[in-house]
This record gives structure tokens, C-alpha cells and sequence, in this order.
């Protein structure tokens, strides 16, 4: 789980921000290295993680494990922004009432590749793309309190949330807008 925090050259190029995210590895010189370190976790050490959201009313940053030949559960990860600490760590329950219920054979909390996150209003959203499924976290219970199907992905890479509607880009850069139910 290492990270890289970047900022903009004085001799970079213009277009701002946005024109340098979307050429990122034709523009390399255009971005100076500010630290490189790694996110150091308890539950999750042996893990890989392919998605990572920021909350901005927390001021952190959320991982999400993947499962594997050893470990097969989904561990949720908290880093304060400030220094880069772990924070907190659980496993997610399955709240009483949730609309997300493991069938026999269908795909559980473990079974979950998640590849794409977001934070909004405490809640943190999951989207696996191996079941197709967006999971909805509430950070004050730590459970999962929503789960819904989601049809039309091909490899999703990102995700973010704006009104109400989800946001999601397929590494091969396609976008998929989903409205809320």
C-alpha cells in the first residue's frame, strides 16, 4: 500500500490541474515527487487494495481490501490525511434489515472485488466489479446497510458521487452514470 503525493511544476504546462490528470504519464516532468512512503495497516498488512476514496468532512482516506488465497475477508481502512496514520480498521457487519443478504453460492462481504470507492455523508460506497454490486458502509455503524446490482460495468477503475448520482470510469475510460433507486 505505498502512495506517491505529487504537485505541479512551475515549468509544467499550462491547463491546470484538470489537462495534466488526464495526460499524467505523457507529462511526468510536469509533477514534482513530495513524499513517498507506504499506508501501514494491522487487519490488512497481508492484503491488496484496488480502491482508496477520500472524505473530505474527515479529512481521510479509505481502503478496501480485496480477498485471496489466504485471506477472504474485506477489511476497511482509515488514514488521517494530516500524517498519513491508520486511523481505525474493521470488518464490516451486515446490518439487520440491510437489503445485502449472501445467498448460498452468491457473493458475500468476502467474495466482494472491490475496485472502485467514494465517501459521501458518511457513508462509504463500494463498487465490486467481479458480482457487480455497490455496497453502501455507514462509518458510524461500520456495517453495510444497502446493496444493490449494478448492470453495464466493464472493469471499473474510479468512482465518485455529485447529487446524488454515481460516476463511474472504466479503466478503459468509458463513464457510466447511475441515479439513485
Amino acid at each position: 500500500k505505498s502512495f506517491v503525493m505529487l504537485r505541479e511544476t512551475e515549468h509544467g504546462s499550462t491547463g491546470g490541474a484538470e489537462r495534466n490528470f488526464a495526460f499524467f504519464l505523457e507529462s511526468y516532468d510536469d509533477f514534482d515527487e513530495v513524499k513517498r512512503s507506504r499506508l501501514v495497516t494491522v487487519r490488512a498488512k497481508m492484503m491488496y487494495v484496488m480502491a482508496c476514496a477520500y472524505d473530505p468532512a474527515t479529512k481521510s482516506l479509505f481502503t478496501l481490501t480485496v480477498p485471496n488465497a489466504v485471506h477472504k475477508q474485506l477489511v476497511v481502512s482509515r488514514f488521517d490525511t494530516a500524517n498519513m496514520t491508520l486511523s481505525e480498521e474493521f470488518v464490516p457487519a451486515v446490518a439487520s434489515g440491510a437489503t445485502f443478504a449472501p445467498r448460498e453460492g452468491g457473493p458475500g462481504l468476502e467474495k466482494l472485488y472491490v475496485t472502485a470507492a467514494t465517501v459521501a455523508e458518511g457513508k462509504l460506497y463500494a463498487l465490486s466489479a467481479a458480482h457487480a454490486t455497490l455496497i453502501t458502509i455507514d462509518l458510524t455503524s461500520r456495517a453495510v446497510v444497502d446493496a444493490r446490482t449494478v448492470s453495464g460495468l466493464t472493469r471499473p477503475a474510479g468512482m465518485a458521487i455529485r447529487d446524488g448520482r454515481f460516476y463511474v470510469v472504466s479503466a478503459d475510460g468509458e463513464l457510466l452514470i447511475l441515479n439513485p433507486r
